[in-house]
């Protein structure tokens, strides 16, 4: 079974865009580099799309619109469709490095003047711009570089999201609250647990699967580590069409945020981000939407570094809302 990455499916080197904004090749800046994540299931796992749903806001861009964006956590830009970029009549940056779950490529990239969702308005914003069939009829993704000293209010069962300029006022405080480190900028990481085994968890709510690293694999036990299904094993597919083989593996019981699941299969594989974020050789996951989707509301407040939660009220004061802090 494959896997693909949600927002960078097919290969970024040498796609072509249409129209004389995009006639010159640019000349790669190697020392720039931008990270996108996300995974979108696919063969059997297909309707975890339509069961999960795709976190989406809609966004102006240079006063047109609205447009529909996936919002991730996971990625540290954001992203234009070919489409739209055309549209838009945007000029070409130089190419730049994009890295993926699988690997690394270059990408074209272009300045749009002003991205406005909610109320959140951000000024002349580098954008990537990625053909990425994966979004569907989506128009791209809004990343990091739009959540900078912003909430964000994720709530799962209505399958909305709302931008909130960290200076508004605040709401009351969801039952569950705790401070987060921002890896890389903005990278969200929490702690958690599988079983007895700590784990450093980043956010991701580009991702529809959760991915575990192979230092977490090794470390689960040998009755963890390989579930038997009746799938082929997964292979998750990269920005740059290159893939990495996985293996399922089956958490008897994951602790995060006050969020306690119980059996609970993953993907685990020797990814280069991992590498790239400094997480290879301690026991790391990528947090996805079948996780994340499991409560009703996630705030992530950049400004202030916190993560609160609202659980479903089928787990509040159940053996499933187990909270060790």
């Amino acid at each position: 079974m494959a896997l693909q990455r949600r927002d960078l499916v097919t290969s970024l080197l040498g796609f072509g865009l249409a129209g004389p904004a995009w006639a010159q090749k640019a000349t790669p800046a190697a020392t720039e580099t931008v990270t996108v994540t996300g995974q979108t299931p696919i063969v059997t796992l297909q309707t975890w799309i339509d069961l999960y749903g795709r976190p989406t806001a809609e966004v102006k861009l240079n006063g047109k619109g609205p447009f529909k964006f996936v919002v991730d956590t996971g990625s540290n830009t954001s992203v234009l469709s070919p489409r739209v970029a055309k549209a838009l009549e945007l000029s070409e940056l130089p190419m730049r490095t994009v890295h993926g779950v699988t690997g690394s490529s270059q990408a074209h990239f272009a300045k749009v003047g002003q991205i406005e969702t909610g109320r959140s308005v951000s000024n002349n914003l580098t954008v990537a711009i990625i053909d990425a069939p994966a979004l569907d009829k989506l128009d791209g993704i809004l990343g990091m570089d739009m959540f900078a000293n912003r909430r964000v209010r994720f709530n799962f069962s209505r399958k909305t999201v709302d931008l909130e300029p960290a200076t508004s006022r605040r709401p009351r405080k969801l039952p569950i609250s705790v401070g987060v480190k921002l890896r890389h900028g903005l990278l969200i990481e929490a702690e958690g647990r599988v079983g007895n085994l700590r784990s450093k968890c980043i956010l991701d709510t580009g991702g529809d699967t959760t991915i575990i690293n192979m230092a977490m694999l090794n470390a689960l036990s040998a009755r963890a580590r390989r579930r038997t299904r009746p799938e082929e094993a997964p292979i998750i597919l990269g920005v740059t069409n290159q893939q990495l083989n996985g293996v399922w593996a089956n958490l008897r019981e994951f602790n995060l945020i006050g969020l306690n699941i119980r059996r609970l299969t993953v993907v685990a594989a020797d990814a280069p981000v991992f590498k790239l974020w400094g997480l290879e050789s301690t026991p790391a996951m990528l947090v996805g939407m079948d996780i994340l989707s499991q409560v009703e509301t996630l705030v992530v407040d950049y400004r202030r570094r916190e993560v609160e939660l609202q659980l479903l009220s089928s787990l509040v004061g159940g053996e499933h809302n187990i909270y060790r802090g």
